[in-house]
């Protein structure tokens, strides 16, 4: 008996609960080779995406004490703030998108995000209230953002890693 399996991101309405499903293929070589194809719902992964988001992926693992203070469509952007004047905005966008982020005064380094070489640039910001970090990589034919105010560089990690394709 042979089994190949990877999972696949759902999300559903109206409350665009995640699910993840994990396609599961048996091979039963005992019965003449038969092939047993399932979806097999993993209840430990699902995550939530807002209503209103229109990107293709999304953080499914974020911090405890953030809510939604903005978000946006165009690319996809939203930013989570806390009581504590931590803040961090996740966006995702296309091969034709770019951006320029600031390396002035400003150290940046290569990193891994999920096996991927992401690119790193943290600083202070221009009136010296908040230290800033940026981390930018690829996945496919996307690339996201991640900018965090206040916040330790584990925590904005984590949330990287957590990144996961939405198929709605």
């Amino acid at each position: 008996l042979l089994t190949v399996s990877f999972s696949v991101a759902f999300a559903t309405s109206p409350m665009l609960r995640s699910k993840v499903l994990t396609l599961v293929v048996r091979i039963d070589k005992e019965k003449d080779w038969i092939f047993h194809v399932d979806f097999l719902e993993d209840q430990n992964s699902a995550f939530d995406v807002p209503q209103n988001w229109t990107g293709l992926y999304f953080p499914s693992d974020l911090p405890d004490g953030y809510v939604i203070s903005m978000t946006d469509n165009t690319p996809p952007r939203i930013i989570y703030q806390n009581p504590l004047g931590q803040n961090f905005c996740y966006a995702e966008y296309d091969e034709a998108d770019s951006v320029t982020v600031s390396t002035e005064n400003a150290t940046t380094r290569f990193i891994n995000i999920g096996g991927t070489v992401a690119h790193l640039v943290e600083s202070e910001s221009s009136d010296g209230s908040a230290h800033v970090t940026t981390i930018t990589w690829t996945n496919d034919h996307r690339w996201f953002s991640l900018t965090g105010e206040n916040m330790t560089l584990d925590t904005l990690v984590k949330i990287a890693a957590s990144v996961k394709k939405i198929i709605h």
